[in-house]
């Protein structure tokens, strides 16, 4: 987890972050058996259509990426969408979102609706680019988890036209909510610590689960136009945003 920078700090934090922006990425940020496939495109260089569409042949998909690339496929066929589908290609901005009405889709199914998102960005050191990938879920108004949600990031190398799956964290992208957990083995209760209040809850096994129910969920926007990530962080009784600032070749978290 990121951890708050004091005022004290700041100079040095942005001096970091000039530096990072100078430096090559770790040579683990991709593991070996982590290069999904090669990127086919025209011209000098891929853009979101190439991309996206590298990712989702690399490999069966399942159910909701599965209708994503069927999506795709329907575009770059110049054929409709399937009812209550949506897709946006922004070439321009590097942009795609898919969006599913599940009510419109699936015989009684409550007011619920499916999202993915891609988007890109060129690195400051010219090598490669960064492809994240943002699946979200909505039923009757409310954001849920689901095996899909969340954001996971990519990597392009200019060189090899190799797209790799990367590791969000050397990235600068966590799961960042604002809580965290430990587990006091003395007297084998759970310590929850919210970073808003201070104060760190002792739970048992039983308040645990509880809590883990109803735990904050985060929920990913890419940009269509800009270069930051924005987060909404839902817990159980309020709302807080924060931002994923990208530098050139790292995100900052940014409350």
């Amino acid at each position: 987890m990121k951890k708050r920078i004091s005022t004290a700090l700041c100079v040095i934090a942005i001096t970091c972050l000039t530096s990072w922006a100078q430096q090559a990425y770790p040579q683990d940020l991709v593991h070996e058996d982590q290069w999904l496939t090669e990127v086919s495109f025209n011209g000098t260089s891929p853009g979101i259509v190439e991309l996206a569409t590298a990712f989702f042949d690399n490999d069966v998909m399942p159910e909701l990426l599965g209708d994503a690339r069927d999506a795709l496929h329907h575009y770059l066929r110049h054929e409709p969408q399937e009812k209550g589908v949506d897709l946006v290609v922004d070439k321009k901005n590097g942009y795609m979102c898919y969006t599913m009405d599940c009510s419109l889709v699936y015989d009684d199914t409550p007011d619920s609706k499916e999202c993915v998102e891609m988007c890109y960005w060129n690195c400051a050191d010219g090598k490669h680019k960064i492809l994240a990938m943002s699946c979200r879920s909505m039923t009757e108004g409310k954001y849920c988890e689901t095996e899909f949600s969340g954001i996971t990031m990519y990597i392009y190398d200019n060189d090899t036209h190799m797209l790799g799956e990367a590791n969000e964290m050397y990235l600068g992208v966590e799961d960042y909510t604002g809580t965290d957990e430990d587990f006091d083995e003395i007297d084998s209760n759970f310590l929850v610590h919210d970073r808003d209040t201070g104060q760190p809850l002792k739970l048992n096994r039983k308040q645990f689960e509880r809590w883990q129910a109803e735990r904050p969920i985060i929920v990913y926007f890419l940009p269509r136009k800009g270069k930051d990530i924005t987060t909404e962080i839902y817990f159980v009784n309020r709302v807080k945003q924060a931002k994923l600032a990208w530098d050139g070749m790292y995100f900052n978290i940014q409350d």
